[in-house]
Formats: C-alpha cells, sequence, structure tokens
C-alpha cells in the first residue's frame, strides 16, 4: 500500500500544483466563473438531479442488501425499482428547493464547485429536506 500510496500523493501534489497556476486562478469553490449565469446555473440543477438519481439508487440498494440479497438478479427490476420508489420522486420534488439553497449559499461559482456542491446535495436531496421539515414542525 505504502508503495503505491506514496508516488501517487506525490503525483496528485504536482498536478495540484501545475493545475492550480495555470492563469493564475484558484481552483475549487474559490475560483472565477467559468461560464455565464444561467449556463451555470442550468449545468448545476441538472447535476442535483443526476445527485439525486444516485442517492435512490444507492438507497434502493441498501434495501436489497438489507433484504440479504447479494447480488441484482435483473437490472431492468432494479431501475423500474428506483424509477417508480417514492423515495426518488420526493427527493426530485424537493431538488429545485435544495438546488436554490445551494446556489444561494455560493459566492463564487465555477463548474468544480457547482458540481461538488450539487452531486452532494442531489444525493442527500432526502436528507436535507427531511432536515427542514422537522424544523419548521
Amino acid at each position: 500500500m505504502l508503495k503505491f500510496g506514496l508516488p501517487m500523493a506525490f503525483l496528485g501534489a504536482v498536478a495540484w500544483f501545475i493545475l492550480n497556476r495555470v492563469d493564475g486562478n484558484p481552483l475549487g469553490g474559490i475560483a472565477t466563473p467559468d461560464a455565464g449565469d444561467l449556463f451555470i446555473v442550468i449545468y448545476g440543477y441538472f447535476t442535483t438531479v443526476c445527485g439525486v438519481l444516485l442517492g435512490s439508487a444507492y438507497r434502493q440498494l441498501e434495501r436489497l442488501r438489507a433484504l440479504k440479497q447479494t447480488r441484482i438478479s435483473s437490472f431492468r427490476t432494479l431501475a423500474a425499482d428506483i424509477g417508480t420508489s417514492i423515495d426518488l420522486w420526493m427527493s426530485l420534488l424537493a431538488s429545485p428547493i435544495v438546488f436554490a439553497l445551494i446556489w444561494k449559499t455560493m459566492d463564487r461559482t465555477s463548474y468544480a464547485s457547482v458540481t461538488i456542491m450539487a452531486l452532494e446535495n442531489g444525493f442527500a436531496c432526502l436528507a436535507v429536506i427531511s432536515a427542514m421539515l422537522k424544523r419548521q414542525r
């Protein structure tokens, strides 16, 4: 593990320094915007929906594992179960609110920061909305 880990860490650090100096702009959430506001908003919401789909698929696989299943018997059945799950549709309906919260909290946007924030919050969309609703009660 150590033989492989140290060279990869070194290569990662070198790549980060090279990429960070390409045009003098920092990487990540503090980077300058890459595109016009409308396109990056559309991209961000689309990425949030992708996160919602990934999160619902993950939770469906967790349910199957809780039933002691070790293999997926049919991908078609799995896709149908994901597409018809209440979990997915609740998350999709809540995704505009979650994305609006993401967008409001981001000061400066780049594709990297929008991608990370949108995927993460889309994946946990149901948990985010559930927590908000519990606070209001």
